[in-house]
């Protein structure tokens, strides 16, 4: 009887080793799941990621020697009030764009204006156009001249606004037609912005870059 009742307590103890082992193997299955579930959605926002960066490259739809048109991302873009001293009364906007090939373009205003509406438009071109876009494109008429790497080290000293810009190759002027992105649309001339996104990209054959 002793012998039969220490056989079923320990039957009893096997029993219950085993519901534990299944209970702990559960446990484990469903740590094992959620670990396989958060490293599958990581990996679906790193590949995101990637691929949003992958898209916001610099491309140059059209350049020759009347146009460019060309769209880079955000970070490589620039658009501000420009005057020579703080007294000044007059101003002009201006747009920057870095392509691929790290030459700076830069876009003017066809005249000068009174500071107050210059600093005006830049504001509504940095707040209505710029912030929160990925890509920005700009085309431009000219060129009008071309400068090298000295004088850009010498006009993009530490601390400038331009600053960010001081790696370049080389510095093209542009006279300003139109500035596009993914929240809209404004150029010198208004009805600049009526003509399809593509319009300047279809003016002419491309000429070879600079590399």
């Amino acid at each position: 009887m002793g012998i039969r009742n220490h056989r079923v307590q320990r039957d009893y103890w096997t029993i219950g080793e085993s519901e534990e082992i299944r209970r702990n193997c559960s446990k484990a299955q469903r740590l094992l799941w959620a670990i396989k579930t958060i490293a599958f959605v990581v990996a679906i926002i790193i590949t995101t990621c990637f691929l949003d960066i992958k898209t916001a490259e610099s491309k140059i739809y059209l350049r020759n020697k009347n146009f460019i048109d060309i769209e880079v991302p955000l970070e490589n873009s620039l658009v501000f009030c420009f005057h020579m001293n703080p007294k000044d009364k007059l101003s002009m906007v201006l747009f920057y764009a870095l392509d691929e090939n790290k030459i700076l373009h830069e876009f003017m205003y066809r005249v000068l204006i009174p500071k107050a509406e210059c600093l005006k438009s830049a504001t509504e071109y940095n707040s209505k156009l710029l912030r929160g876009a990925k890509t920005v494109r700009l085309v431009g008429i000219g060129p009008n001249a071309e400068e090298k790497l000295g004088r850009i080290e010498k006009d993009f000293p530490p601390g400038s606004i331009l600053a960010k810009f001081k790696q370049t190759r080389g510095l093209i002027y542009w006279t300003f037609i139109r500035l596009q992105t993914e929240k809209g649309c404004r150029a010198y001339f208004s009805e600049d912005c009526i003509l399809p996104k593509n319009y300047w990209a279809g003016l002419g054959p491309q000429v070879a870059l600079p590399q």
